[in-house]
C-alpha cells in the first residue's frame, strides 16, 4: 500500500509540473484540464494537443 501511495503522489507532482508548464505557455488551467482529464493514458495525447493551433489563446480543438 506504501508503494502506491508514493506512485500516486510522484504522478501528482508530474501531472502539476505538466499544468504549471502550460500555463506558462499561456495556455489556461481550464483548457489544459479539459483536454487532459480522461486522456490521461492516452500515448497520443501529447501529439494530439501539440497540433492543436491556438489564436489569441483560443484552441482549435
Amino acid at each position: 500500500m506504501a508503494q502506491l501511495k508514493e506512485m500516486f503522489q510522484k504522478l501528482n507532482v508530474f501531472e502539476g509540473r505538466m499544468l504549471r508548464l502550460a500555463e506558462s505557455c499561456r495556455v489556461s488551467r481550464d483548457d489544459f484540464l479539459m483536454k487532459y482529464r480522461g486522456r490521461e493514458l492516452d500515448p497520443g495525447w501529447m501529439e494530439a494537443v501539440a497540433a492543436c493551433r491556438g489564436v489569441h489563446g483560443k484552441t482549435s480543438c
